[in-house]
């Protein structure tokens, strides 16, 4: 698949521009928020500027009236090891920050264990605190099953952990944090996309999937739009439909963009 302006305009309208390093200053998530609002003459503005709870209040004042949403990490990213209740008070913290979008990851070790109630439950909590506001619900699919997603049996857990989320109320599934050796792969993508296009036929309600971790590249992008036009049964050019989460991509959409 070539990228065309048009292709390359409907890429950057779905990205995620993302700075969890944990060194950002004020001073950086305002010239993150610039670069996103404006990445380049005549292309658009991405979809999201997505932030440690520390700096959300930062990019809420920075995107006020730009359309651009604003994006926070929660429920102790990227490990969830702290206590649901503690959770729900960061996650209720951002919103009242000025978050309109929260990304949260479910607790591995009930993955793990095939605690799958556990899970619904636990994103269900979270999606209470929320209300409106956009839940993405990271499943960390690098870690399912022996050897990340190869094989059966990481299929089978990302299939039953996309369920599980996806009945506890996400809005959106997500790949990884970014934080672990194996992030967004084709198949792990592919096996959500299947839980979605079923969600969809089965209720009509349309879930979202957010693509994080390892796309730095319009060329590494490309196979999962592939999957999208292939898999999902509604527009993945809609921000409310899909997303990437990426810091550099945004570079390499500009670069193509100039020379195009």
């Amino acid at each position: 698949m070539h990228m065309n302006p048009t292709d390359l305009a409907s890429l950057t309208g779905i990205l995620d521009l993302t700075s969890l390093s944990g060194l950002e200053s004020t001073s950086d998530i305002e010239t993150l928020c610039k670069r996103g609002i404006h990445p380049a003459d005549e292309l658009p503005s991405v979809a999201a500027i997505c932030v440690y709870p520390l700096r959300v209040e930062t990019v809420a004042k920075a995107t006020e009236q730009t359309g651009v949403r604003v994006c926070a990490v929660s429920g102790g990213f990227p490990h969830a090891m702290t206590p649901l209740s503690a959770q729900l008070i960061e996650t209720q913290s951002v919103l009242d920050d000025g978050a309109t979008e929260v990304d949260i990851v479910i607790p591995k070790w009930a993955a793990q264990q095939g605690d799958w109630q556990t899970i619904e439950q636990h994103v269900a909590a979270h999606k209470t605190v929320c209300g409106e506001a956009c839940l993405k619900v990271i499943l960390e699919t690098g870690e399912m099953g022996a050897g990340g997603t190869d094989g059966p049996e990481g299929i089978q857990m990302i299939t039953s952990a996309s369920e599980a989320a996806i009945a506890g109320g996400a809005d959106f599934l997500k790949t990884s944090t970014g934080k672990v050796s194996i992030s967004a792969t084709v198949e792990a993508v592919e096996t959500m996309m299947n839980v979605i296009s079923d969600h969809y036929h089965k209720t009509g309600q349309a879930i979202g999937i957010k693509v994080a971790g390892g796309v730095r590249s319009v060329e590494q992008a490309i196979p999962y739009i592939e999957l999208a036009e292939k898999h999902l049964p509604f527009d993945w050019r809609h921000p409310q439909h899909m997303r990437f989460g990426a810091s550099s991509l945004l570079d390499d959409i500009c670069t193509q963009w100039s020379a195009s």
